[in-house]
């Protein structure tokens, strides 16, 4: 069974083209087999309950360690628009997740927050004039999801979206001498 921390959410597109199509990917960053039908995803309503609970896999599939799993109603679209690792699986539908920001709830099968964040629009690198089809990429896999400076948007040079592989925007590794804290302008060791 997963604990939080085992499985994150990496990368998420929530402003698509109008003729395109959300995104989610999620990252096993454990050293265990994760069964996907454990796994749900979610948003959270206007009140702050838990809404739009979607199953990731309504039958046992292995989610490996490092391995990523994108989540899409529109995969034809994602495999058209992007150049994406290897898509495992697509979802039927998505939570809502808004265009100018919502929150993203990860669940295990007992409705157990996995992970979750609230993301911004204003997450997005600040000289991009149109963030749409721009996916929001999570630098540091151990950091805290809810940093915000811990998200970047996907760079040009990578199609603005790396579904289904290694970020455009990432660091892997952490100061043995202690955590990270982020600012705005850099990364400083505290």
């Amino acid at each position: 069974s997963p604990v939080p921390g085992d499985i994150i959410v990496n990368e998420i597109l929530f402003d698509p083209p109008p003729l395109g199509s959300d995104y989610l990917e999620l990252y096993n960053a454990s050293s265990k087999i994760v069964d996907l039908r454990s796994l749900s995803v979610a948003n959270r309503n206007s009140l702050g309950k838990v809404s739009s609970i979607v199953e990731i896999a309504g039958q046992s599939r292995p989610f490996f360690p490092g391995e990523y799993i994108v989540l899409t109603p529109d995969t034809a679209w994602l495999m058209k628009t992007y150049q994406p690792g290897r898509i495992r699986i697509s979802a039927t539908n998505l939570p809502s997740y808004p265009d100018a920001g919502g929150d993203v709830v990860l669940l295990d099968n007992l409705g157990k927050v996995m992970e979750e964040f609230r993301y911004s629009d204003k997450w997005h690198y600040q000289l991009i004039s149109n963030p749409e089809g721009v996916a929001l990429e999570r630098i540091m896999q151990k950091a805290p999801a809810q940093l915000s400076d811990n998200w970047h948007s996907a760079s040009t040079t990578s199609g603005y979206g790396t579904p289904g592989k290694a970020n455009s925007q990432q660091q892997r590794t952490i100061d043995k001498a202690g955590p990270w804290l982020f600012s705005t302008l850099s990364l400083i060791h505290i």
